[in-house]
């Protein structure tokens, strides 16, 4: 019996360890041929205060099915800076939205999310309009914003985005793919 409980156990811990191991990140895919043509980003005008504990950044754009399949992949992989100035914002979060389907084409609205404190950002640029993103510390596509400025005056994120402001984007996109 006590032969039978040993065996339990190693075949569990083997199983707890092989699983744990399945959730490294993907190496990153050099030969994927990205195309930043098919990145498109929503323009939110955002002036906020820096706060010392919490701050929040918000960025949304759509791109093809195979495109953003790509980034989710190779998420632990991608960094984001201030356009010109190259600051990185830390902390990101990418996230799959809605699908959306157009003429046979397949497109995935994106949210990029950046956390920090004020002391993380402490030296993020008073104002940017674009970001660039980088994978493995390759630049992969810019996109403009919209007006990002850190002031006095400026107000918490408020998050003020719902999916009907996507689907213009992806119209474009469909008709560029033309």
């Amino acid at each position: 019996m006590k032969q039978f409980l040993w065996i339990a156990l190693v075949l569990l811990l083997a199983g707890c360890s092989a699983d744990h191991s399945a959730k490294e990140p993907f190496p990153v895919e050099q030969d994927y041929e990205f195309d930043p043509s098919l990145v498109e980003a929503l323009q939110i005008d955002q002036i906020q205060k820096l706060y010392s504990s919490r701050n929040k950044l918000v960025f949304y754009f759509v791109t093809t099915y195979e495109q953003a399949a790509f980034l989710k992949r190779n998420a632990a992989y991608l960094a984001l800076r201030t356009v010109p100035d190259g600051y990185e914002l830390s902390n990101m979060k990418l996230t799959l939205l809605d699908r959306f389907e157009m003429g046979g084409g397949v497109y995935y609205g994106m949210k990029i999310q950046l956390n920090g404190t004020g002391l993380e950002w402490l030296d993020v640029p008073e104002l940017f309009t674009s970001v660039e993103l980088f994978i493995a510390q390759q630049p992969l596509f810019q996109m403009e914003v919209g007006t990002v400025a850190f002031r006095e005056d400026g107000v918490a994120h408020v998050d003020q985005f719902s999916m009907e402001q996507l689907k213009p984007i992806v119209q474009m996109l469909h008709e560029r793919q033309k």
